[in-house]
Formats: structure tokens, C-alpha cells, sequence
């Protein structure tokens, strides 16, 4: 192998590892995202689509969709605070009886959206839901959802993302 070729590949290997290290060192500090919802609809099925709510609560197999709106709790995005962002949708699937389970999600905001995954409306609030990736801004998000329902039914949306 000619030294000129040595150098040129020793040159793009140089610059892989120092790209590589500035992609991995990228990880900034966390960022926090203040949403609110003042009402979540929540779809119980049970397998087949047959039986009542109750019922399907305590069919294991059944699933459980929860769609939301998303507003600001501040101002973030370059909207003012109570403006409409996005919105979250979940899908719980029953796993044991009583019910218990899992949920995987999507968070979509202005600029991008990430997943989510938890335990869902089978646990009292608050609830918590880890950050599992993402696109735009959050494609190596990490972090997590946490959820509040007050007595109301308001939920208010804490987001720590580390991105």
C-alpha cells in the first residue's frame, strides 16, 4: 500500500472517530417540555370487540387506546401558553388480571415526535412513561413522561428529554 493511500485512509479514519465523538458527546442537557390536557379519551376493547368496559378490564388481551390533545403549560414552540401542540395517543394492551399491562405511545410536538412506553391506566397517578427514541430534535431522545390527573380530569405533562 502506497503511503499516499495510507495517509488519505488514515485521514477519513481520523475524522470518523472525531465526528463519531462529537455525535456521541452531543448529549446536551436535559430538556424540559411543560404540557397540559383537559381531557383524554379512553377506548376500552375486548378481544373481538365484543363485551363491556368492565369487562374488557378484566380480559386479558384486551386493549385499552388513549388519545389527547397537547397544550402549552408555557410558552414553548413560538406559541403562547394554552395554545394546542400535539396531541399523544396510546395503546395498552391487558397483559394480567387485575388488570395490569403495557402501553407503547407517540408524543407528537411541532417540531418532531418520540415514543413512549409505560404501564398506562393500569396504575394510579402519577404515571410514568419512559422516552424510547424519536425523530427531528428527539431522533437519540431519552428521558421520560410523567402524567398527573388531578381530581378534574386535567393532566398535566411533564417531559425531561435528553437529547
Amino acid at each position: 500500500m502506497s503511503i499516499k493511500r495510507l495517509a488519505v485512509l488514515t485521514g477519513c479514519f481520523v475524522s470518523f472517530v472525531l465526528a463519531s465523538a462529537g455525535v456521541v458527546g452531543a448529549t446536551g442537557s436535559p430538556r424540559a417540555i411543560g404540557l397540559v390536557t383537559r381531557h383524554v379519551l379512553l377506548t376500552w376493547t375486548a378481544p373481538g370487540g365484543t363485551g363491556t368496559i368492565g369487562e374488557a378490564k378484566a380480559t386479558i388481551g384486551s386493549s385499552a387506546i388513549l388519545t389527547a390533545r397537547l397544550y402549552n403549560r408555557t410558552a414553548q414552540f413560538g406559541k403562547a401558553s394554552g395554545t394546542p401542540v400535539g396531541r399523544i395517543l396510546l395503546d395498552c394492551s391487558v397483559l394480567t388480571v387485575p388488570p395490569d399491562g403495557n402501553c407503547t405511545g407517540i408524543v407528537h410536538l411541532p417540531d418532531g415526535f418520540f415514543l413512549i412506553g409505560g404501564n398506562g391506566p393500569f396504575v394510579p397517578s402519577p404515571r410514568l412513561y419512559a422516552i424510547t427514541g424519536g425523530v427531528g430534535p428527539y431522533v437519540a431522545a431519552r428521558g421520560e413522561v410523567k402524567i398527573v390527573t388531578s381530581a378534574n380530569g386535567t393532566s398535566i405533562i411533564d417531559v425531561t428529554v435528553l437529547a
